[in-house]
């Protein structure tokens, strides 16, 4: 009697939402804290299937049903090929998958989370010139500067207001803001930056969040985490965070800390993976993958990009579209506001020509970023984007 008790009370922790997860991280104990990274694993593991079944019956966001058996491909695997549409419970298939089809949107499209008002963004020190991690060429300083200047008109066309911040020669990859700070759903996350010369940007980052943004700032207490920001893909729905060499298993844990409302999901380097940040000399998983609209993800087609994707279908809590686009570095996007920027047709015509083709119904922006890809940098890499509420006061 007392364990169905139990195992009911945990069916009704799991249902609920916000204050009742951190209950059942409470009920599972020391469990708890890994948890908040993997709930499904460790939920999956401790309850019965029929039980399981329940819960996620009851824990399915609205609109978010999971797919009929109809759509769970059954077939041994000897005969389950790269063109089956449904999927296999052990990750095979493309489940939570589907390439994304022509222009118009079908259905309602909840925007809300791709809505910005504000952007951070740092301007570019001379010594980025000479000294900015992972350079592969020489850097044209007067062309960075003014791709820049094109990038940051480009964010206030958008409709951000955007805060610059002085170029401090001390770090020379400060213009790479995104890595040093996470701003989801009001609250800011300061990360820990992986790489020893870039730990100390966070003290200015700090300053202009709390005081020029006045929003809540969550700071990294585990002294072996790691964590930069170009290593978390946040859907709009849930986290998935990069295993890197900046990004560490710890950093994956306090980034699900600090935003219990949504799942996150490590994604663990396999050999396939390993093979992103060595052959093609990618630093972060954003660099091969970001969302370019709302449940859809622009991702690089070489088959180690297409490996994490995979790991990705298989964590994956929602379903999502892809547009896959022939250059793999172009796959990084900057989605805000129904418009997408994108590199440009010059440097990549033929992940251009995917983007006119399949995103045409989003207003379409090129941006010119020849300098910072030099850098292993790209369009997301240099702003933080943010949504502020604005709150009426009451002044009697």
């Amino acid at each position: 009697m007392q364990r169905r008790a139990r195992e009911a009370q945990a069916i009704g922790m799991v249902a609920a939402r916000g204050r009742s997860r951190r209950k059942i991280l409470w009920w599972l104990g020391p469990l708890g804290d890994y948890c908040r990274v993997l709930p499904g694993v460790f939920i999956s593991a401790l309850l019965p299937t029929s039980l399981l079944m329940a819960t996620q019956q009851q824990t399915n966001p609205k609109g978010a049903a999971p797919a009929p058996p109809s759509q769970v491909c059954t077939a041994p695997p000897a005969t389950c090929n790269a063109s089956c549409k449904a999927g296999r419970p052990g990750g095979e298939g493309e489940a939570a998958v589907e390439p994304a089809q022509h222009a118009s949107t079908q259905g309602p499209v909840d925007m809300s989370n791709f809505r910005y008002t504000h952007a951070i963004v740092c301007r570019l020190p001379d010594s980025y010139k000479s000294s900015a991690l992972g350079l592969s060429g020489p850097v044209d300083l007067p062309k960075a500067r003014k791709q820049h200047e094109m990038y940051v008109a480009s964010l206030r066309e958008i409709g951000l207001d955007v805060i610059e911040l002085p170029a401090d020669e001390k770090h020379p990859d400060c213009v790479f803001v995104e890595d040093v700070a996470i701003v989801c759903n009001g609250t800011a996350l300061l990360t820990k930056p992986g790489h020893p010369d870039r730990k100390n940007e966070v003290v200015y980052m700090r300053e202009i969040l709390k005081n020029e943004l006045e929003l809540p700032v969550i700071e990294i207490t585990d002294k072996n985490a790691t964590l930069d920001g170009g290593d978390v893909l946040f859907t709009g729905k849930e986290f998935f965070v990069g295993l890197s060499s900046r990004t560490n298993q710890a950093g994956a844990c306090a980034l699900a800390s600090a935003f219990p409302e949504f799942h996150c999901t490590p994604i663990k380097a396999s050999l396939s993976v390993m093979l992103l940040y060595t052959v093609e000399n990618s630093l972060h998983l954003k660099t091969a993958m970001t969302m370019c609209g709302p449940d859809v993800i622009c991702v690089g087609s070489t088959p180690s990009v297409q490996n994490i994707l995979k790991r990705i279908v298989k964590e994956a809590m929602f379903k999502y579209q892809t547009v896959t686009v022939p250059d793999w570095v172009a796959a990084n996007v900057v989605f805000a506001n129904g418009f997408l920027l994108h590199r440009s047709a010059e440097d990549y015509p033929e992940t251009a020509k995917v983007f006119e083709e399949k995103l045409s119904h989003w207003t379409l922006k090129s941006q010119d970023f020849s300098e910072f890809e030099k850098a292993n940098g790209s369009l997301t890499c240099c702003s933080i984007l943010i949504r502020k509420t604005r709150h009426l006061k009451n002044i009697m």
